[in-house]
């Protein structure tokens, strides 16, 4: 049976989360600067402008400063837990923000797919806003640390989030479906 608390496999199973965040980042980063014309286009007048390019931006860009951020954790080399506290609310935050901007983007779709619809608009809405606070509480009780056998920042509080991640992927579930609805009908 693996000692899943031994320090070796602790690092063996660290180093392989990192590779691959790091891979992760790589693509998303990737994938920003490959399609970085479009938003360039919008701005020269290429393209029409909608107002929702401003939530499309902040979804992309807090994303990827998300990344950042956990490649900042996962690299730390210091003992200084504030440090690592100040880095993990910076990436939950960053983490979070992108979320609602994609999320508040899927309410104003399945506003617009239900033409409008006064039931419909409160649904999606009131969704949203059940999720927007489920991040606020989780925001709350974010407690990072340094842990100096894996010379890394940690989310100490981590199991608190199954509820609240389970919380929010429910809550997807329930406004992709709306949209889905709403295109099928």
């Amino acid at each position: 049976m693996v000692n899943w608390n031994d320090p070796a496999i602790l690092a063996k199973d660290y180093a392989a989360v990192t590779k691959l965040n790091h891979v992760i980042a790589g693509i998303y980063i990737w994938e920003t600067l490959l399609s970085a014309n479009f938003e360039l286009d919008i701005f020269r007048g290429n393209r029409p402008y909608r107002r929702t390019i401003w939530l499309y931006l902040g979804t992309r860009y807090s994303g990827l400063l998300s990344f950042v951020m956990i490649l900042i954790m996962m690299d730390i080399d210091s003992g200084d837990n504030h440090r690592c506290q100040l880095t993990t609310i910076a990436f939950y935050a960053l983490a979070y923000a992108s979320w609602g901007f994609a999320s508040l983007l899927i309410v104003l779709r399945i506003i617009a797919i239900w033409n409008r619809s006064l039931f419909m608009s409160s649904l999606a809405i009131g969704t949203w806003l059940v999720g927007l606070a489920l991040i606020i509480y989780g925001s709350t009780e974010l407690r990072g640390f340094y842990n100096p056998v894996l010379g890394a920042c940690f989310d100490s509080t981590l199991r608190k989030y199954l509820i609240n991640a389970a919380g929010i992927l429910v809550i997807e579930l329930v406004l992709l479906t709306s949209m889905l609805i709403g295109l099928l009908r």
